[in-house]
């Protein structure tokens, strides 16, 4: 056997395709990007202002007994202490609760709701083709796409509760069988047999806050998708993949707090700069806009209580917009993680994502007739010269 010299052998390139071999890397590590966009930042403040709002227009409207009686109950209860019987039979816990309670947790969750699944919508809509697509969505078509399936986004949380309240209605039944006295041991021997309820209802449970936001994307990402959809599709993708889903939210909040750390300096100190250029014309320190003029000659007090209003209005301005980077990534991370999720299970690409149709149909440009063709009245067949 001939050796062959080591220089005039040949060694096969072995080349690796990082982008099919490693295609969860770009959502992971971009999903920063889109969250930290000033428009982003704005719509993701106002979100959060809606929220805090709605709670206070329902804590208005109802005044709800909530507070001490609540706190009470549970110290008790967790001291072992019986809970005094009151009119009725009932407990403290369940006499708090009242028309005026049901109507304030009503509200608040409808209330939450909308403005999680709007606001929710457009922000995951936009970083998944941001992230899937890798462009960037236009504002006006993703806020009528997500106002169109806004019933869908509402829906999802009630198909949870619904599910939930069919199901807890057999062990209701049964308490109100264990009232017959007698009938109470067989009540509980049935509850005992029932027990695999416990694992339906509690994946019901924990589905309606861990798979909320992934449902959330799947209605404002797939084609034509409604809340059965969205329900569907973040449970599966969810519980076959609960590793995936874990490791991958893991690493997109170690890298939030990338984000958070750029837009904390980055609107800090451009609001710093431009507050002191702002009251180096106007004459003023900051020392002195806050504890007035000492020196002689200085701007007067009224002055400078004038500003101080302001400057501390843009201040507060400042530290809610970094705030709320929170909001605007937790929903840019809720659609790494889905299309994430979406592929590990589905093998479905990441720039998969359903199309808004444009609104004005694309017609043909009118085409006049051939020279040999003679125009005739509109509902005669054109004639030909001859």
């Amino acid at each position: 056997m001939e050796e062959v010299p080591f220089e005039d052998r040949f060694v096969p390139k072995v080349e690796v395709d990082w982008e099919r071999s490693f295609w969860w890397w770009y959502p992971i590590t971009r999903a920063i990007h889109p969250a930290m966009r000033m428009a982003s930042l704005v719509i993701s403040s106002l979100g959060v202002v809606m929220m805090l709002e709605g709670v206070r227009l329902a804590d208005w409207l109802f005044a709800p007994r909530f507070g001490e009686q609540f706190a009470n109950v549970y110290v008790r209860s967790l001291a072992n202490i019986p809970l005094a019987p009151i009119e009725g039979g009932q407990s403290q816990l369940f006499s708090a609760i009242g028309l005026r309670e049901l109507a304030y947790l009503t509200f608040c969750l409808l209330w939450l709701t909308v403005v999680l699944g709007f606001f929710g919508g457009i922000l995951s809509r936009r970083a998944a083709v941001e992230l899937g697509q890798r462009t960037i969505a236009p504002w006006g078509v993703t806020v009528r796409l997500v106002a169109s399936r806004l019933l869908s986004y509402m829906w999802v949380t009630g198909l949870h509760l619904v599910a939930i309240s069919v199901l807890l209605i057999l062990p209701f039944v049964l308490g109100l069988v264990a009232r017959l006295g007698p009938l109470a041991y067989v009540a509980g021997a049935l509850l005992l047999l029932m027990y695999p309820l416990v694992v339906v209802i509690g994946r019901l449970v924990l589905s309606m806050f861990v798979c909320y936001p992934l449902a959330v994307t799947a209605i404002s990402c797939e084609r034509n998708a409604d809340a059965f959809e969205g329900f569907s599709r973040s449970n599966n993708y969810f519980f076959q993949r609960p590793v995936v889903a874990v490791l991958a939210s893991a690493a997109l909040f170690g890298i939030g707090w990338v984000g958070y750390m750029i837009v904390f300096w980055w609107l800090l100190a451009g609001w710093h700069w431009m507050r002191d250029a702002f009251l180096t014309g106007a004459g003023l320190t900051t020392a002195e806009l806050f504890t007035g003029p000492r020196a002689e000659g200085a701007t007067d007090g009224l002055q400078a209580a004038r500003l101080t209003t302001w400057v501390v209005a843009g201040a507060g301005l400042t530290w809610w917009i970094i705030a709320a980077y929170w909001f605007s990534y937790f929903w840019s991370a809720t659609a790494a993680v889905y299309l994430i999720l979406r592929r590990s299970v589905d093998n479905t690409d990441l720039d998969e994502i359903d199309a808004v149709a444009a609104s004005d149909a694309a017609s043909l440009p009118n085409i006049p007739p051939p020279p040999n063709m003679v125009p005739t009245d509109p509902g005669a067949t054109p004639t030909t010269n001859s």
